[in-house]
């Protein structure tokens, strides 16, 4: 899927952002995911079932702009 646009939601680990995230795979797209919380981040991607190369979780947090570039630069 190398190519492919990817989506790139923030605080994806919870909540509205990891209900978007969730729809958006399981339509087939490639999604990357930031959060603040490595652990909620581990448990979205284990409960998504994404299949291999749809899924990206970063570490980041929104307000931490270099954060937000690196995970920018990980999707790309």
């Amino acid at each position: 899927m190398a190519g492919c646009p990817v989506t790139l939601i923030t605080g994806g680990s919870s909540g509205i952002g990891a209900a978007r995230a969730g729809r958006l795979l399981a339509a087939g797209h490639r999604v990357t995911v930031t959060g603040r919380d490595s652990d909620r981040l581990a448990r979205f991607a284990e409960e998504a079932e994404a299949k291999p190369d749809t899924l990206l979780t970063v570490v980041a947090d929104a307000c931490d702009y270099p954060a937000v570039e690196a995970a920018v630069q990980a999707a790309s």
